[in-house]
């Protein structure tokens, strides 16, 4: 205080503040750091302690340095990097499971197609042998009116017509010309 009030010319105004903290680490590290940077010989960063007594070891606090603002700005930062980051991660991992997702339903997809074209396939086949199976009754039809038509030509060319009447016999023979024209690819003639 002494010294203080020589330089300056006045009393010390803040003595009671410098009571309060001239036992915080704060002070202590950076008049530590001041004796080693004034002396030549100094020890490394490890100021000298005082022994003090228990009661006035139990008054100070040990407590962090605060963070300067630069170091709260680049934490800041790196935190904010962090955060990019993280997010960029979870926007890729996003990303990769919606990737999944497509994929998944590309495949059910395919497999969704394959099974339509397969049912397709056979409903076809079912189709085409209905088609098979309506066209061998068209056949039998066909055949079944063949036969009836050569049966009744056949009764008509087999049929005596010297014991009917003149008119009746005339029509018969007619028939059986017509028949037998187109037996023969003669035509009909009427």
């Amino acid at each position: 205080m002494k010294m203080f009030h020589e330089i300056q010319g006045t009393t010390f105004q803040v003595l009671h503040c410098w009571n309060e903290l001239r036992h915080a680490p704060k002070w202590i590290t950076e008049s530590g750091m001041k004796n080693s940077k004034n002396s030549k010989t100094a020890s490394p960063a490890i100021p000298d302690t005082k022994i003090l007594g228990d009661a006035e070891v139990d008054n100070v606090e040990v407590m962090a340095r605060p963070i300067s603002r630069k170091a709260a700005k680049e934490r800041l930062k790196k935190d904010k990097h962090r955060q990019v980051v993280s997010n960029i991660t979870l926007v890729t991992l996003l990303i990769e499971e919606m990737k999944e997702e497509q994929k998944e339903k590309a495949k059910n997809r395919a497999e969704l197609y394959s099974q339509i074209y397969i049912q397709e396939q056979e409903r076809i086949k079912i189709e085409q042998e209905r088609l098979r199976v309506d066209q061998e009754n068209q056949n039998l039809k066909k055949e079944k009116i063949c036969l009836k038509i050569i049966k009744n030509d056949e009764r008509i060319m087999a049929m005596d017509t010297s014991n009917m009447p003149s008119m009746q016999a005339e029509y018969y023979k007619k028939l059986q010309m017509e028949i037998i024209a187109k037996e023969f690819g003669g035509g009909s003639s009427n």
